[in-house]
């Protein structure tokens, strides 16, 4: 499950309530989507971010929620690039990583780098794949576009991560046999 953290941030006395609903419903891990307000400096956001997830974190550690954050395919989100993820990680002890294939390139960050910094923490993947690095580029069958796949499925595999694997696959636009492709993909390579 994901939530954007303006929800709680907004209502701060629901957060303990919202933490126990998520927790009946036997979710055990929870992507935040940190925003900022238009009004804020980047600095200023990720500061205001650490200081609003003391909260969160509490709770969801109270109810044994994992909580994970995502390098995101935005340039303006105060948590889309490694180096964020990583800041957000040394002070906010126990916060996992949803590693998204398709996301480094927006950032330029080299894919292989930022796997080595965030193993370690990885507690869920999503596999999709680009050909461009601009923000708005689309999102292409994985396997098809410029991206490393295959590379990165046999590292996971070679790490010993065992969590899941989701597909991100063109919005609106995939066959069956995309989708079949993309599990042939991930299966034959997690090896």
């Amino acid at each position: 499950m994901f939530i954007n953290t303006n929800c709680f941030i907004e209502n701060d006395h629901h957060i303990a309530d919202d933490i126990e609903r998520i927790s009946e419903l036997g979710i055990n891990k929870l992507m935040l989507v940190w925003n900022s307000s238009s009004d804020e400096t980047n600095e200023e956001a990720k500061k205001n971010i650490l200081l609003n997830s003391e909260k969160i974190f509490s709770e969801a550690d109270r109810v044994g929620i994992q909580i994970l954050a995502e390098d995101f395919d935005s340039l303006t989100l105060p948590c889309a690039s490694t180096k964020d993820l990583i800041l957000y990680h040394k002070n906010l002890p126990g916060l996992g990583f949803t590693f998204d294939t398709g996301n480094f390139l927006i950032h330029n960050e080299d894919i292989y780098e930022s796997f080595e910094l965030m193993r370690n923490n990885i507690k869920h993947v999503h596999i999709k794949d680009r050909f461009s690095a601009t923000e708005h580029s689309q999102a292409v069958d994985p396997g098809t576009g410029k991206l490393p796949i295959k590379e990165i499925i046999h590292k996971l595999f070679d790490n010993k991560y065992n969590g899941w694997i989701t597909a991100e696959l063109p919005y609106g636009k995939a066959s069956i046999d995309v989708y079949k492709e993309t599990y042939d993909l991930i299966k034959d390579n997690f090896c």
